[in-house]
């Protein structure tokens, strides 16, 4: 009997990986699905959390130590998109793996530099009203000691999506599927296009309606989606070729809110800026072993 693909998944900034638990009734006994929690996340919310790359990194590698006997897929949101990417070139350079395939979800190419604002730096309070500001999940809440609980794991992950920096490196040559939401304009189509720069294999582009919470309001689109790429199922696909930008006349929804799917040859894209920013945190219900997840969303 085969065993099951290793399906490995990062949260976005802030965010609880056990959410990925609910994708197993959905992805069936041939898919692993391995949710990679960070220090300060979670189960490990007693942990110090990470902010610079080296030690994230670290973490993952440590990680990855006894999952390299079986087929290995990566997928993540946000943050999680290029952690993904990173933890792919791990398994390449440290372990002579390649992965099944990579799957990238509402994140700007890595090469692609910040646009948004930086907010790390700022004093406490002016760097939770900011991100009130953003969240709808966050402005609900009004608990300041649960804030504080969270200010730290919130901190340490946006200095990290704001201090990434893409270093050169061969291409992976595992295929990619970008994910994005039509309307989002956190990471655009053609900024999520130009990920096909990253492998010298198969490259497609996935949308869902909706904006940067596409990742929860359409979840079980998100995971029918990620089952059809891992299983090698066909799909509406429209070839594009050439740039690496997804033509005008595609890039959007039809308005039904089904998947749309734009399947290109790896060649290098063109687009000059990028973006990101995906927040969630994970609450401890007092008293009891429980998480609420919530998301941070810009």
């Amino acid at each position: 009997m085969t065993e099951p693909l290793r399906l490995l998944c990062f949260s976005y900034a802030g965010g609880n990986a056990q959410t990925y638990v609910r994708w197993r009734r959905h992805l069936g006994p041939d898919i692993e699905v391995r949710p990679m929690q960070l220090p300060g996340h979670g189960e490990r919310i007693g942990e110090r959390p990470r902010h610079r790359w080296d030690d994230l990194l670290a973490d993952v590698r440590a990680g990855l130590g006894h999952m390299t006997d079986r087929p290995i897929a990566l997928f993540g949101h946000s943050l999680g998109a290029l952690i993904a990417f990173e933890c792919a070139r791990i398994l390449v350079a440290e372990h002579g793996v390649q992965p099944v395939r990579l799957l990238v979800s509402g994140h700007r190419a890595p090469h692609l530099p910040l646009r948004e604002g930086v907010l790390h730096r700022l004093p406490d309070a002016e760097f939770l009203a900011k991100l009130s500001e953003r969240s709808r999940a966050l402005r609900a809440l009004t608990d300041p000691e649960f804030r504080k609980l969270l200010l730290p794991m919130l901190r340490a992950d946006f200095t990290a999506s704001e201090t990434y920096a893409f270093t050169e490196g061969p291409p992976l040559t595992c295929p990619i599927t970008a994910l994005g939401g039509a309307q989002d304009e956190d990471a655009t189509l053609p900024e999520l296009s130009a990920w096909q720069r990253h492998t010298t294999g198969r490259f497609d582009l996935a949308t869902f309606e909706g904006d940067h919470f596409f990742i929860d309001d359409a979840w079980q689109r998100v995971v029918s989606t990620v089952g059809d790429r891992l299983g090698g199922a066909g799909g509406e696909r429209v070839a594009v070729r050439g740039s690496g930008r997804v033509p005008s006349a595609l890039a959007g929804s039809d308005g039904s809110g089904r998947v749309r799917t734009y399947c290109s040859v790896p060649t290098g894209g063109g687009v000059t800026d990028g973006s990101m920013v995906d927040r969630m945190y994970s609450r401890v219900l007092p008293g009891s072993n429980s998480w609420t997840n919530r998301s941070i969303q810009r």
